[in-house]
């Protein structure tokens, strides 16, 4: 069996400086992109991710987990009016590059934070 032999804490990858992404997308053909998994032999990469809706109504959030099939790869969240971070990815492990998207039921009013615990096994 693998040993950990580093855990390393990066950004999630589609984001600028730390930032928070802004959802601009509505369909999951134009998701914005939150995070492209390691592929390097050996190492996943656990990802955190937070969303916060700055909108007046709830919203639903759609995370695509390395595809576009419905309910295959898509989980739906929730987010409540005008609350702090919710928690929508609780340290999932994902790697061979697969990418997160993410897209909404409206455009411009949730807001994708997040982390990523790269690990490496030897």
């Amino acid at each position: 069996m693998a040993q950990i032999s580093a855990i390393e804490r990066i950004p999630i990858s589609g984001c600028s400086n730390g930032r928070g992404i802004k959802i601009t997308a509505t369909t999951s053909g134009g998701a914005n992109t939150i995070h492209t998994a390691t592929s390097s032999s050996g190492v996943i990469d656990e990802v955190w991710l937070y969303c916060y809706n700055s909108g007046s109504t709830n919203l639903v959030l759609y995370l695509c987990l390395g595809g576009t099939t419905d309910p295959d790869d898509i989980v739906k969240i929730t987010i409540p009016t005008q609350t702090g971070d919710i928690l929508v990815l609780s340290g999932e492990c994902f790697n061979g590059g697969v990418v997160i998207k993410a897209y909404a039921e409206e455009a411009n009013y949730l807001v994708v934070k997040g982390f990523v615990n790269r690990i490496t096994n030897s």
